[in-house]
């Protein structure tokens, strides 16, 4: 025999029917859950509902998936999920764990203040830097451990993103134009489908590096408590493995996007820095800002759909009306990002690491790379790795040819960013007039611009040049040229080094290479 939703609320609204002191009972509701607070403990029951996504129309189901809630909550929490309890039924009453037909599972958690939850502590300036930091750290530490095996890493590929996203633009199509705007629909949807099909190699290898893992799937401020003892990070999606499953990078992005949507983005740019940081994943810049874009679009579904029910009332419609605009908005701006190009042009003087680092650019972007070094060779009829040993300001290093090299390199870049295509030029770019023409060249076709300059110590450049003597290389500058290039860089403006990336690589090149990836992404969105 089952039990009904009123005697269920009607048995757990009874403080005298719990096996310890009561005085108050809180219930809650959700689409799938009741809820009810008694202070102390707090006691969830799943509802008999089937959304198609999820299945708890049994009481075997609801068993089932109560246990699965309890063990993989206790990933990320601590003395939180503390068992689960059998409501039986006794003749005309019932009790908790005793004699009796069992007519509902529920599970029993200690309760937590709704003052130590990551939403709270935003909205009242409560966060500090350091909680930021362990929290980052917490999350770094959960994803290197999840499980991950074959079967969760088809999750990642672009086929099952592919399915994911398309399920969202048909589930939400019914509701353009009146809740989403045509032109905004259709760019998001044609910026994920040319992102997924121009980019399947970067998917691809988030699989192969292993960041396709068993994750949260509900990552939110609400379920983030910062408690005396510790950070416990609740309701971890249970139901439905596909929900859980994916690429750490999309967990993250729904939790950064939450913070983005109630107004804390630079609380959000910390995590992600700290994040970052802790566990050393560059790549992870190359996919954020799709994966933000779909989990933006998830809550606006979800929104969309609350409206299509309804149930609500005016002041209900009119809140959730507004929280569709906001999910659209963040979902905008983020296709917007990842759909546009990026020129980078990587300079400084000889040696100061720029090639390297230019090359680290491109195959993490996974775009072209052109270097002054291989195009000035080729104008010129030379083979790449041909020495050419002239004197600084000689023979095709002179000025003139230079200015030639120069206009090969932004031809290359215009081409690229007409097909909305980014790319990285590496080369010295000692001359301020040709940055501009580089800066003009992406102004032209929207582009973002970004120069990252390399500058170590001068003797850290005579030490490297030093090294190169003697060695067949690409490049032909050596130390008797380093003069001439040090009294004639024209050091950066003041208006460029407000968007400039300047890079001490006399540090280790790891580090530079977080700085250049956090800073860019970043600046991206100033």
């Amino acid at each position: 025999m089952s039990i009904s939703r009123e005697e269920l609320i009607e048995v757990f609204s009874n403080p005298d029917f719990y096996p310890h002191p009561v005085e108050k009972v809180e219930r809650r509701e959700t689409h799938i859950s009741l809820v009810f607070l008694t202070g102390k403990y707090v006691y969830k029951i799943k509802k008999p509902v089937d959304f198609g996504f999820l299945d708890f129309t049994t009481l075997e189901k609801r068993k089932l998936y109560c246990e699965q809630e309890i063990n993989l909550n206790r990933r990320l929490t601590t003395d939180v999920y503390l068992k689960l309890l059998e409501l039986r039924r006794q003749n005309s009453k019932f009790v908790l764990n005793e004699a009796g037909e069992i007519v509902e599972y529920v599970i029993k958690m200690r309760q937590l203040a709704d003052t130590d939850t990551l939403l709270y502590l935003l909205r009242n300036n409560l966060l500090e830097d350091t909680q930021t930091s362990t929290l980052a750290k917490k999350l770094a530490e959960f994803y290197t451990n999840a499980a991950r095996d074959l079967s969760i890493d088809t999750f990642g590929n672009v086929d099952t993103i592919s399915f994911n996203t398309e399920e969202n633009f048909s589930q939400t199509e019914p509701f353009v134009p009146e809740i989403i705007p045509e032109d905004k629909y259709s760019f998001i949807k044609n910026a994920t489908r040319e992102f997924l099909s121009e980019k399947k190699a970067l998917f691809d290898r988030r699989i192969e590096n292993g960041w396709i893992r068993d994750c949260h799937g509900d990552l939110r401020c609400e379920h983030i408590y910062f408690e005396p003892d510790g950070i416990q990070i609740i309701d971890c999606i249970e139901f439905n493995d596909r929900f859980r499953y994916g690429d750490v990078a999309s967990d993250l992005a729904f939790l950064l996007m939450d913070m983005d949507f109630i107004g804390y983005r630079n609380t959000a740019r910390k995590l992600l820095t700290e994040y970052v940081k802790a566990c050393y994943d560059p790549d992870i810049f190359t996919v954020l800002d799709f994966y933000k874009c779909y989990r933006a679009y998830v809550r606006l579904k979800v929104s969309c759909l609350q409206l299509s029910g309804g149930t609500l009332n005016t002041e209900e419609e009119k809140r959730i009306r507004i929280e569709a605009g906001r999910y659209l908005d963040l979902s905008f701006e983020a296709a917007d990002h990842f759909r546009k190009p990026t020129l980078w042009i990587v300079c400084g003087l000889p040696a100061s690491g720029k090639s390297r680092m230019a090359r680290e650019l491109s195959q993490r972007h996974m775009i072209p790379v052109f270097s002054s070094d291989i195009v000035r060779k080729e104008l010129f009829g030379f083979k790449p790795d041909e020495r050419v040993d002239e004197d600084f300001g000689k023979g095709i290093y002179s000025p003139e040819a230079s200015a030639k090299t120069y206009d090969k390199l932004i031809e290359l870049a215009d081409a690229s960013l007409k097909e909305r295509k980014s790319v990285v030029l590496d080369a010295t770019f000692g001359n301020l007039a040709v940055r501009k023409k580089a800066a003009g060249v992406a102004e032209k076709w929207g582009a973002n611009f970004v120069i990252v300059h390399c500058n170590p110590s001068i003797s850290t450049i005579e030490r490297r040049l030093k090294a190169r003597e003697g060695r067949k290389l690409i490049t032909d500058a050596r130390l008797k040229h380093l003069e001439g290039h040090v009294k004639s860089f024209q050091e950066l403006t003041e208006n460029e080094l407000k968007r400039a990336i300047v890079l001490n690589t006399d540090e280790e090149f790891e580090e530079n290479v977080l700085k250049v990836f956090i800073s860019s992404y970043f600046q991206a969105y100033s």
